[in-house]
């Protein structure tokens, strides 16, 4: 039952990184979120990346019943004529940290509070003179009803990105396999590879069994998924040296709770896939993959490996799998489009925000967005 009176939102001083961890954990088990908002995520990218960030915090009575933290950074666009100074909602402004792609972003509240209590937190946060002046407060991976609840201020969308899942509790109620519930294009080029895998040895979806066996899984999605992305000119994720540390890091904590799984798919002896999946109350999120691909279009290893977590989690006690945000055609293929996912700039009134939003409508005039 919440109280009549509203809650106290305000700024409050850091506390240190464990009082924040035993405020964090307190509101998590009241709080519907996915592990992203987990203090396995949170702490983690606290600790690894030497912060101290500001707490904005809402009390009921002296009860904690909302929580976020805003990093004070720097944007530079257009070669860095433009700095804009933002506020970043558990992100820093740094791509060689924020590499990890937050997603299901937002301010940690009580269940029992909703969003209400999130529109005010927002409220507060656009208002309060207690946080660092800024020009710009980014929210980065936050469902499209963020930047809806933000009113008398100018919301810049930056990119919106598609989410896509597996509602596992209809699979289970429709009585038919998961595969079954596919196109028959995707369930077609996917049996058809698992009988060429099929004809290597078994099939087998291996779990990891320790934290030490979890970070060898580890090692191997590496290998097989910077191969592929250095083959196309890219970095791939492991070419950010904080994304590794702050894994490596998160596994050794999460993995005894059961809140990470690192899952191989072998062919006989050799492995095809590696599947790195994120836990949280029933929701399995899908976040880093590595595939040994081959020159035979006819093998589709992350088809298969996908199917095969899909199956995994269909025999446990798991809601959905979510494929997260991003464009690639598998997420689509295998789910069904779900939510939106945003990074929005939310600007106050200032000249140079004006007058680049001037030369981006010059631009598009002469030079017309792509349609989608």
């Amino acid at each position: 039952m919440v109280n009549a009176n509203e809650p106290v939102i305000a700024v409050e001083s850091w506390p240190g990184l464990d009082a924040l961890g035993a405020l964090w954990r307190d509101l998590e088990d009241r709080a519907d979120i996915t592990f992203y908002l987990t203090w396995h995520w949170i702490g983690t990218w606290v600790e690894e990346a030497g912060l101290q960030p500001h707490l904005l915090v809402a009390r009921d009575g002296g009860r904690l019943v909302g929580l976020g933290l805003f990093v004070a950074g720097l944007q530079r666009r257009h070669r860095g004529l433009l700095r804009s100074r933002t506020l970043f909602l558990h992100e820093t402004g740094d791509p060689e940290i924020d590499i990890n792609c937050i997603e299901y972003n937002g301010f940690l509240v009580d269940r029992a509070y909703g969003e209400r209590l999130e529109r005010q937190m927002l409220d507060v946060a656009l208002s309060t003179p207690d946080l660092p002046a800024w020009d710009e407060l980014r929210l980065g991976g936050v469902l499209e009803r963020y930047p809806a609840m933000a009113s008398g201020i100018k919301a810049h969308l930056v990119s919106s990105r598609a989410t896509a899942q597996v509602d596992l509790e209809a699979v289970r109620a429709s009585g038919k396999g998961y595969l079954d519930s596919l196109s028959s294009n995707t369930r077609y080029q996917t049996r058809r590879a698992m009988k060429l895998y099929a004809r290597r040895g078994p099939l087998v979806l291996e779990t990891a069994r320790s934290v030490e066996e979890a970070l060898g899984f580890l090692d191997g999605l590496k290998a097989l998924h910077q191969r592929y992305w250095l083959a196309r000119g890219s970095r791939g994720a492991f070419g950010y040296p904080f994304l590794e540390r702050f894994h490596r890091r998160m596994i050794a904590r999460a993995f005894p709770a059961g809140e990470v799984e690192l899952l191989r798919i072998t062919a006989g002896e050799a492995p095809i896939g590696y599947l790195y999946n994120f836990i949280h109350k029933g929701w399995v999120g899908t976040y880093l993959s590595g595939f040994a691909y081959e020159e035979d279009a006819k093998l589709k290893p992350g088809y298969v490996s996908f199917a095969l977590c899909v199956e995994h989690h269909l025999q446990r006690d798991s809601r959905v799998v979510d494929f997260l945000a991003g464009e690639l055609r598998y997420k689509t293929s295998l789910g069904t489009p779900t939510h939106i996912m945003v990074n929005v700039d939310l600007q106050k009134p200032r000249l140079k925000l004006k007058l680049e939003d001037v030369g981006r409508a010059v631009k598009n005039r002469i030079r017309p967005p792509a349609s989608p």
